[in-house]
């Protein structure tokens, strides 16, 4: 069994893939990020809205710079989680708690506290992006903290890349059709 989620779908970028039909999919993140945090709350309002009734929908909570520059995403506040499930009427908030996909490896830190504030707030409704990056002591805490979905694509990445390129090197006659 496969729950097939579409991840960091961008409410500019991917705006004819937001206007498929959204049923075969078990999930989508709504990433209105790059955004301020009160035009990605209208953004994602509308999105829920429209869809909210057909897919389950994770939402972006924080704006999240560009970490390649000086400026720094802030961890996710309690107050701003709060607002923006209120507001926008997710299922799930995307919660910057120090893992998240735009931070530099030196600077990546799971921040248990952060969620579990969050967690008072608006109950176990977090996704922790960047799990990958969490050690195993602090993946086994994270339902209680209030992460109840975790993104793991780097390690799989990671692990599996040099074994699908062998594959590839091995079977070029069928990789090329």
């Amino acid at each position: 069994r496969v729950m097939v989620h579409l991840d960091h779908v961008q409410f500019d970028d991917d705006r004819e893939l937001l206007g498929w039909d959204l049923s075969p999919f078990s999930s989508i993140m709504f990433d209105a990020s790059k955004v301020p945090f009160d035009e990605n709350i209208a953004r994602t309002k509308a999105f829920v809205r429209e869809q909210g009734n057909n897919i389950v929908i994770e939402g972006a909570c924080d704006e999240i710079v560009d970490a390649t520059g000086a400026l720094r995403s802030e961890l996710t506040t309690p107050d701003h989680a709060a607002r923006y499930k209120e507001e926008t009427g997710v299922d799930l908030i995307v919660a910057n708690l120090g893992t998240e996909h735009r931070a530099l490896a030196k600077d990546l830190c799971y921040h248990g506290d952060a969620a579990r504030k969050i967690k008072d707030k608006v109950g176990p409704h977090l996704v922790l992006h960047g799990a990958s990056s969490v050690p195993g002591d602090q993946i086994v805490r994270l339902y209680a903290d209030g992460v109840c979905k975790v993104n793991l694509w780097t390690a799989l990445e990671r692990d599996s890349s040099p074994l699908l390129l062998a594959d590839l090197v091995r079977h070029p006659a069928r990789v090329a059709g």
